[in-house]
């Protein structure tokens, strides 16, 4: 919750969210939430499909599956 915002940035079923971590005052907040949702270091696309899994920027792990049907 950030600001008593209900959700998160993925599973938000309104922008709520992002008006409230874009206001300025919140520039910690919204850093805090991108750091869940980029990979740590420099990966390109090919990189990407050969990979299981990867570090983030928070310093986590996240699994990666494709699906190559879409």
């Amino acid at each position: 919750m950030i600001n008593g915002v209900p959700g998160d940035s993925v599973q938000c079923e309104s922008n709520s969210i992002f008006e409230v971590v874009m206001q300025p005052g919140n520039k910690a907040q919204l850093q805090s939430i991108l750091k869940y949702h980029v990979l740590a270091g420099k990966v390109g696309a090919v990189d990407l499909i050969a990979l299981a899994q990867s570090k983030i920027a928070h310093g986590g792990e996240l699994k990666i599956d494709i699906d190559s049907s879409a």
